[in-house]
Order: C-alpha cells, then sequence, then structure tokens
C-alpha cells in the first residue's frame, strides 16, 4: 500500500480494490493481482521525481 499511495498515485486504486479480497481471494483476484505486478514491472521508470536541476516536481502517470 506504501508504493500504491506515495510513489505510484496511479496504482492506488487498483491496490485498494485487491486488498479487500485478501481475506478470501479467488482466482480472479489471483489474475487481476498477478496482473497488477506485470504493469508495475513494464512501467518501473514511471514515477514522481525530484530535480533539483531544476527545482521541481517531474510526474509520469497512466491513468487508463
Amino acid at each position: 500500500l506504501y508504493l500504491a499511495n506515495t510513489v505510484r498515485p496511479d496504482l492506488s486504486f487498483s491496490v485498494g480494490l485487491l486488498a479487500r479480497f485478501s481475506n478470501q481471494p479467488t482466482t480472479m483476484h489471483m489474475s487481476a493481482g498477478i496482473n497488477l505486478l506485470r504493469y508495475l514491472a513494464a512501467t518501473k521508470e514511471m514515477g514522481l521525481v525530484w530535480d533539483k536541476g531544476k527545482g521541481g516536481f517531474a510526474a509520469f502517470v497512466n491513468s487508463d
């Protein structure tokens, strides 16, 4: 949850939704979790970056 809420805001909805079913996950939830991990692996270079030279944030978010 830390990753989704602070570093990757594009993941917060998906992680929050999957967390609701952590007590009794089904195969559908496990499949969704695997797809979420695949998305995370494919977009690992995206996130919030602090650039001291420019004095601001650079954010990359895929909110599909």
